[in-house]
């Protein structure tokens, strides 16, 4: 019987999963069976060699110029065998950790003799994350070169320090170019192999500008341009487009997970004035009307996480096209759906026709019950953003969450929709606020009329709104309440009130220490010093807390309590207040340096 190394065992529970092993425990247990290192065999000492290297590692991550030492000393000892060495699983993992912070040169060197044979590293399961890595890198070098060059400077030792820049950029731009061509000459052969396949959306990311997932926003994914690229990176991503496009089984790509992936990262990479990307859209959608594809059938769920993409950022025209063509007639079925919800949120999420999300409203008003008792609380979340970025049916999302949630008096309903609990679930002891709760509840408070949310916030018992400012998720619900522009100045005085007497337990607490901040902001003079007073009386407890003292430094208490009316004057004099004690303070820290 197999027995997953990954899992602990004991005797209490035999296959009970308890805790996972470190990628170091499970290296060393290879070296305890003889086993070094899975890919290319390695002999023991370097095996030994690069478990070290990686212990290091971890213990040197905050120290760059350590970790770009262990860098050259890593290249020096793979030196004529980088293709070899980095198809092993240990020295894999070491160097795409180190490629980063090597240094421009050595850098240079390495990617010129790892690429000297593309093939078998495009298929390895190790040596295809170096492979990653690199693009990745000589993206970012080839754009800091490009940066630090200044041709006009007239002085010799930066000129000649330009000309070594400039070379420099040019190796990891033809580095690039060299990956992509390859990638390009063999795509039919690749796209099916999940390693390659993987390989080809680094290149269409580092192509468009966007050399790291997750560097750009998604609501940020829709502008003109991601970042500038060179003329020749734009147009070899619109050959790539259209060699797939051409390819015979293009439309059994939208079903299988790896190339759906393959395609929605093409997609993002196109740009939004991308010709290729409008065709390539169409092209897909004719194929879901061709094939009538069940989105509710979870085989299809490559399909319906393609169209997720395409609702994301498709222009006006595209999600109208979507919403009548794919989500229409199975709006609620969708958003009941365990995999088809992801669509109608993004569907929701990209609508700026204030119609067509009057009919998705209208729709699935009557339904979200059903849509929440699924667990599908992103669809909810989806439709009150869509109301207050669009400002429409805010009324009737509010009627909407009360129903949902069977909230009788409205002053719970923040209380039910943090927690996304219904109300007569709702359990005073245990309850928890979730993410997607506390996020509408922040949308609402911007709504045109929250003055329900406001009074329940401000009727809401004292514990258990301290617990909601305390909270990971719910201190953000401070902001919202403090910067929204249709909560008055005096429903904003009221909170500051409430809290009163216990701004000791904000202070020292994590999140609530944040709270604190949001509300500190927007505080009047008077009130400033009320509550800098009420800190004061328990400045030891303040003091002895990390996050106490903090914020006690941030409001300078240790001036207040020296000389209370200068400061008073400092913040009454200015609106920066805190520039005014720098000035005070910068001094006396230079005097103890000194």
């Amino acid at each position: 019987m197999h027995v997953d190394d990954s899992v602990v065992h004991d005797d209490e529970g035999f296959g009970r999963k308890k805790k996972k092993r470190s990628f170091l425990q499970r290296q060393k247990r290879f070296a305890k069976q003889g086993s070094f290192g899975r890919g290319t065999q390695l002999s023991q000492d370097m095996y030994d060699y690069f478990i070290n290297i990686v212990k290091v590692m971890n213990s040197k991550k905050e120290d760059e110029s350590e970790m770009t030492i262990l860098a050259s000393n890593v290249f020096q000892e793979i030196e004529g065998k980088e293709g070899e060495y980095c198809c092993n699983q240990i020295i894999s993992r070491a160097i795409e950790n180190l490629l980063p912070y090597s240094n421009d040169e050595e850098f240079a060197g390495f990617i010129e003799k790892f690429s000297s044979n593309l093939r078998p590293i495009f298929n390895d399961p190790f040596g295809s994350h170096v492979l990653q890595q690199t693009i990745v890198v000589s993206y970012q070098k080839y754009t800091k070169c490009k940066g630090n060059s200044n041709e006009d400077d007239d002085d010799d030792g930066v000129k000649q320090e330009n000309e070594d820049e400039k070379k420099l950029s040019i190796r990891f731009y033809e580095y690039i170019l060299k990956i992509s061509q390859f990638l390009f000459n063999n795509l039919y052969d690749f796209i099916w192999d999940t390693y390659s396949n993987a390989i080809a959306r680094t290149v269409f990311n580092v192509l468009s500008g966007n050399p790291i997932k997750g560097e750009i926003k998604p609501e940020e994914r829709n502008k003109k341009t991601l970042m500038r690229v060179p003329q020749c990176f734009t147009e070899l991503l619109k050959k790539f487009a259209k060699k797939i496009m051409t390819h015979p089984q293009f439309d059994d790509f939208c079903y299988q997970s790896t190339n759906s992936g393959l395609l929605q990262s093409l997609l993002v990479a196109l740009g939004v004035d991308s010709l290729e990307r409008r065709e390539m859209i169409q092209q897909i959608l004719k194929n879901y009307e061709k094939n009538q594809v069940d989105l509710l059938n979870e085989c299809n769920e490559p399909f319906s996480r393609l169209l997720e993409v395409i609702a994301s950022i498709g222009d006006k025209g595209t999600v109208k096209t979507i919403y009548k063509m794919v989500v229409k007639d199975k709006l609620v079925d969708l958003s009941k759906s365990k995999c088809g919800n992801f669509l109608v949120q993004k569907l929701i999420g990209n609508c700026e026709s204030k119609k067509t999300f009057g009919k998705i409203f209208a729709k699935i008003e009557p339904e979200m019950e059903n849509v929440l008792s699924e667990g599908n609380t992103g669809v909810v979340l989806s439709i009150v953003k869509a109301c207050r970025r669009l400002e429409i049916c805010q009324g009737g999302c509010m009627t909407m969450l009360s129903r949902t949630f069977h909230v009788k008096d409205v002053k719970d309903l923040i209380l039910s929709v943090s927690t996304m609990t219904p109300w007569e679930n709702f359990n005073m002891e245990t309850f928890t606020f979730t993410l997607h709760g506390c996020l509408a509840v922040q949308e609402m408070l911007n709504f045109k009329k929250p003055i329900n949310l406001v009074n329940g916030l401000l009727e809401m018992d004292d514990s258990i709104l301290l617990k909601l400012l305390c909270d990971s998720k719910g201190c953000h619900v401070t902001d919202a309440f403090i910067g929204s522009p249709y909560v008055g100045e005096k429903n904003k005085d009221k909170l500051f009130r409430k809290l009163q007497g216990r701004y000791l337990e904000l202070a020292t607490s994590k999140y609530g220490s944040r709270s604190l901040d949001a509300i500190w902001s927007n505080t009047s003079l008077n009130q400033k010093t009320i509550l800098a007073e009420e800190l004061l009386s328990r400045q030891s407890e303040l003091n002895g807390n990390v996050y106490g003292k903090n914020f006690g430094w941030k409001i300078h208490l240790n001036n207040f309590r020296r000389d209370k009316e200068e400061w008073i004057r400092l913040y009454r004099s200015s609106e920066t207040a805190e520039k005014v004690f720098a000035d005070i303070l910068l001094p006396k820290k230079r005097q103890k340096t000194s």
